[in-house]
């Protein structure tokens, strides 16, 4: 599981990273974040993900992290996100569950 995590860290960073090289010059981008966490180690964790990115990419991409409720309703992340009120959300997969059938296909059921 944590290997899992780990790789998809990873390859929200690169994305991040290709997203900004793709730019004629190292322009920053300042992002905001979504999470249903009011505080705690999952805020903490979306907070320390919004560093790791920053550090990683030499201060080109920040991410605000906001508390649940401040971009939208604590619970509708994803919603967030697609709406464009965040361009980043920290959330648990199981709050979306049966919302969008495409977040979860069917051969990974099986496992």
């Amino acid at each position: 599981m944590r290997s899992k995590f780990t790789k998809l860290v990873v390859g929200a960073i690169a994305a991040a990273g290709v997203a900004i090289s793709g730019a004629a010059h190292a322009q920053k981008v300042n992002w905001s974040m979504a999470t249903p966490w009011g505080g705690g180690k999952p805020y903490e964790d979306a907070k320390s993900f919004a560093a790791m990115v920053k550090d990683l990419t030499e201060g080109r991409v920040n991410i605000t992290t906001f508390p649940a409720g401040t971009l939208g309703k604590a619970l509708k992340v994803t919603d967030s996100v697609k709406s464009g009120v965040a361009q980043v959300g920290h959330n648990w997969m199981g709050y979306d569950w049966g919302i969008d059938t495409g977040l979860f296909n069917a051969n990974y059921m099986k496992r």
